[in-house]
């Protein structure tokens, strides 16, 4: 669980290293929803060329632990071509 995603602003840099270097994302907007709601959102489930989507169970400030999180965060990114270039 990375609650710390929602605080992500638009802008944000995210650097992926792979086996054939690092990749920088730019994130587009960081979404709070129901899961059954990401689910049938056909905004985050299309296939979009250089794009990443972050997906992370939501637990609210005093949810309680032991249950199942109802929620989900979503971080939308894209590829920023010329700070992959540069370097993130």
């Amino acid at each position: 669980m990375f609650n710390g995603l929602k605080d992500l602003p638009p802008g944000a840099v995210a650097a992926v290293d792979t086996a054939r270097g690092t990749l920088c994302y730019v994130v587009q907007k960081t979404l709070e929803l129901n899961k059954a709601a990401y689910k049938s959102n056909d905004e985050l489930t299309r296939i979009i060329p250089n794009r990443l989507v972050l997906v992370s169970c939501y637990r609210p400030v005093g949810y309680d632990p032991g249950s199942a999180t109802v929620q989900n965060i979503v971080v939308v990114l894209q590829l920023d071509r010329h700070a992959t270039t540069a370097g993130c």
